[in-house]
């Protein structure tokens, strides 16, 4: 399929042990379902030793690809033969830091019941995702604001739910507030 580059630059300094972070520069949808696929490579002059790879964790089967050369750079959207690993590099994604969710499903029928300082909020259950592949759903979140536009962040999370409902009250009555509920998938 596509490739969309989220981030290219220089990675941090590199400690001797722990996990290196860097924030990605373009935020992308990620369904949890479909393969995702992280590509490094390194086109820097001189030669590093065939040794430096990144900290893996052994799988019963191949799960990666290694490909290395000296002259040639590799297109990670149609790779090279390479050498299959029985390992994955240990890389943690952390997804939903981009002050929306990256998930790309919306609860259908949602309804909204008001009464004197609350609202209740009620959809259909997500069990699959627009391609009809199962969604492991650890809960929905559910965020408003008075505004209608508003970012999808901690400062206006209300609450959740592992539960198709939620009640928001504490609401001032006659005024207008507008929600969304997001659905976490981890």
């Amino acid at each position: 399929s596509e490739l969309t580059e989220v981030y290219n630059g220089p990675l941090p300094t590199i400690p001797a042990d722990g996990w290196i972070e860097f924030e990605i520069q373009v935020p992308f949808m990620y369904n949890n379902v479909n393969n995702l696929v992280i590509a490094v490579e390194d086109n820097q002059a001189s030669y590093d030793s065939s040794s430096e790879e990144f900290y893996c964790t052994s799988l019963p089967t191949a799960r990666s690809i290694q490909c290395q050369h000296d002259s040639n750079n590799p297109d990670p959207a149609s790779p090279p033969e390479g050498t299959l690993r029985n390992a994955i590099a240990n890389v943690r994604l952390e997804l939903d830091h981009f002050g929306y969710p990256v998930f790309e499903i919306t609860p259908e029928n949602l309804t909204i019941t008001t009464g004197i300082g609350y609202m209740e909020l009620d959809w259909d259950d997500v069990i699959s995702d627009q391609d009809d592949n199962p969604v492991l759903l650890n809960e929905y979140r559910i965020y408003g604001a008075t505004e209608s536009v508003f970012d999808l962040n901690t400062e206006n999370l209300i609450g959740t739910s592992t539960t198709s409902a939620f009640v928001h009250s504490n609401l001032t009555n006659r005024t207008m507030f507008y929600s969304v509920v997001a659905i976490v998938n981890r």
